[in-house]
């Protein structure tokens, strides 16, 4: 159990750290439809998520990803895993709208 805790402390550590580079552009006025400046590439646990986002109206699709600590993060739409939130929420679109 300690080591479950440790090892989780630990990730959260270094995905704040990694976060701070990869926070979203809301609010700097900067271009108002797209929202990021750089991008994570790294694998967040779905654990640690608590919201993610699809934002279509920019040149590239950005996804977004809110974490439990509340910061929103803009991660690589070209990343394996990433693929697979953009297939599942595209997914999930589809299923609304019929």
């Amino acid at each position: 159990m300690g080591s479950k805790i440790i090892a989780a402390s630990v990730a959260l550590c270094l995905l704040y750290a990694a976060l701070t580079q990869a926070m979203t552009l809301s609010g700097t006025g900067l271009k108002p439809n797209c929202r990021c400046l750089e991008t994570f590439s790294k694998f967040i646990h779905p654990q640690f998520r608590l919201n993610e986002e699809l934002n279509n109206e920019c040149d590239n699709i950005e996804v977004i990803i809110t974490v439990t600590t509340g910061i929103s993060v803009c991660v690589d739409p070209s990343a394996p895993w990433v693929q697979g939130i953009i297939k599942k929420n595209s997914l999930q679109a589809g299923n609304r709208d019929k």
